[in-house]
């Protein structure tokens, strides 16, 4: 498949734990162009009281001048801009859009609750909170598969969706490469159609780069290509044209096939049973 859109990228030198340079960024646009991507949302890390809080201006400057150089280098990869916010009990109290920039300054923000650590206000308190945000600005949960309190009790990500929150899972997390727990948390949302939109979050750098060719391919065979490309190309391009965003349907499992073909079996039983029972 082509025209794969990638929402979820540190792809700017110097922002973050991003590419150090851009020799970093060629390699990482050359393995997004191998799997068909040819628009990615550059989303450095904004983190409150770090040194990693870029100002819209300077990271709309810095996609540019990041396209440019991979243009005059031969990659057609288009770069659009954005931020990944991290989300703090004080940004949940008084978030200023303003402050931020929207993926693709088409409005939605990307947010990222913490990923071993709980904040201060209760579960309850937070998805309130959120969904009243949620009236004033729209949001994208980035990989909640990843983040202690989606692990621990799904009910919240359950409440912020039908609230309209939107989530987006990384394909790495499908793939078991953060854990048999994000691996079974991820599958767990998609099989509820709790997923809006696959991201890589890539750092383009060893050990967290883009997808290859393979990965992809066995990301379809987990959860069905149809999947892959609501998630990896329809709901982003709809995103970036204004138009409804629907969630992922996963491919039908039969009871007792295999989600995962490298686990030991009695492992496989397990996380069926856990689908069923949740």
């Amino acid at each position: 498949m082509t025209g794969f859109f990638d929402i979820h990228s540190h792809f700017l030198p110097g922002l973050d734990d991003g590419p150090e340079d851009y020799g970093q960024c060629l390699e990482a646009a050359k393995r997004y162009v191998a799997i068909g991507v040819d628009r990615v949302i550059a989303t450095p890390h904004w983190i409150q009281g770090s040194r990693w809080t870029p100002t819209p201006e300077e990271v709309r400057r810095r996609t540019a001048e990041a396209e440019q150089w991979l243009h005059e280098a031969g990659m057609g990869l288009i770069l659009l801009p954005g931020m990944e916010i991290a989300l703090s009990d004080s940004l949940c109290r008084h978030f200023i859009a303003s402050d931020f920039i929207s993926l693709a300054e088409q409005g939605y923000f990307l947010i990222e609750f913490p990923l071993i650590s709980h904040l201060k206000a209760t579960a309850a308190d937070v998805v309130g909170t959120m969904l009243k945000r949620q009236q004033e600005n729209h949001f994208i949960i980035a990989h909640p598969e990843r983040c202690i309190m989606f692990q621990e009790n799904l009910d919240s990500i359950r409440k912020m969706v039908a609230g309209g929150m939107l989530t987006q899972v990384n394909i790495s997390s499908i793939l078991g490469y953060s854990g048999k727990t994000a691996q079974m948390a991820a599958l767990k949302l998609c099989n509820e159609n709790l997923v809006h939109f696959l991201g890589s979050d890539s750092h383009a750098r060893a050990g967290r780069m883009p997808p290859d060719p393979k990965e992809m391919s066995e990301l379809a065979g987990l959860i069905g290509a149809d999947a892959v490309a609501a998630g990896f190309r329809d709901n982003p391009n709809r995103l970036l044209l204004g138009e409804q965003v629907f969630p992922l349907q996963m491919k039908a499992t039969e009871p007792g096939s295999t989600l995962f073909p490298s686990l030991p079996k009695k492992v496989v039983q397990g996380l069926l049973k856990l689908f069923r029972k949740q």
